[in-house]
């Protein structure tokens, strides 16, 4: 707020016309380049207001630039968008529940299965809670192929 009011003095006295920038930087005793600074942008017809920029630049933590390495080294033809969308699921995988996992299985899994082994592929599950719910079950009765296996208990 202090910036914006000596701004305002600078401006104020920049247009009397009666003191050069020196003076007014010894005047209001502020640095000669703000004065100048200020100068510049009125000849320029630019507001004199402060410029708001986005803050200070995130950085990308370790475990998601790892992951995303693996990710386009995986698949090295992937969109920007892609990757995106890949990162959040994988930052979703942590917190697993039955909706999740009907989505893995709907976008992920199928696919991909059906792409490289066709139909001679099958499901092993244990007896997660998440694996036993109704959405699953009754996702997987419709969509699934019979190929559904239980995990032996140990």
């Amino acid at each position: 707020m202090a910036q914006e009011s000596s701004r305002i003095k600078i401006e104020t006295l920049l247009n009397g016309g009666k003191h050069t920038p020196t003076e007014i930087s010894r005047l209001l005793k502020v640095n000669r380049t703000t004065v100048y600074r200020v100068k510049k942008r009125l000849d320029a017809g630019v507001s004199i207001k402060h410029k708001q920029g986005s803050g200070r630049p995130g950085k990308i933590c370790k475990s998601i630039k790892y992951s995303a390495a693996q990710i386009i080294k995986s698949y090295p033809e992937i969109s920007l968008c892609k990757l995106a969308n890949k990162l959040t699921e994988k930052k979703k995988m942590k917190n697993l529940d039955a909706k999740l996992f009907v989505n893995i299985l709907k976008w992920n899994l199928i696919d991909q299965a059906e792409v490289f082994h066709g139909n001679r592929w099958f499901l092993v599950q244990d007896n997660d809670p998440k694996h036993k719910s109704k959405l699953v079950k009754g996702w997987m009765s419709e969509n699934m192929p019979k190929s559904v296996f239980e995990w032996p208990s140990q």
